[in-house]
């Protein structure tokens, strides 16, 4: 496999784990959400919020490495 082929697929899987990542965002938020409806603010909670923080600060990782790898493509 060419190189030029190597890194089109390495940012197509990158952009399936934003994917993810997006899914399981929203997902999780929507678990929040419905707790802090329901007056339900315990440890489940707050490891719903600091998993969706991980998962941004995840999320903005991947896509700098895709735009990385979209320059480092432009130059093959």
């Amino acid at each position: 496999m060419a190189l030029i082929d190597e890194k089109k697929e390495y940012i197509s899987i990158l952009k399936l784990y934003i994917s993810l990542i997006m899914a399981l965002v929203l997902t999780i938020g929507a678990g929040v959400i419905n707790l802090f409806l329901s007056n339900t603010i315990n440890i489940l909670f707050w490891m719903r919020i600091v998993t969706i923080i991980t998962l941004i600060v995840v999320f903005v990782v991947i896509v700098k490495k895709i735009h990385n790898n979209i320059s480092r493509l432009k130059k093959l």
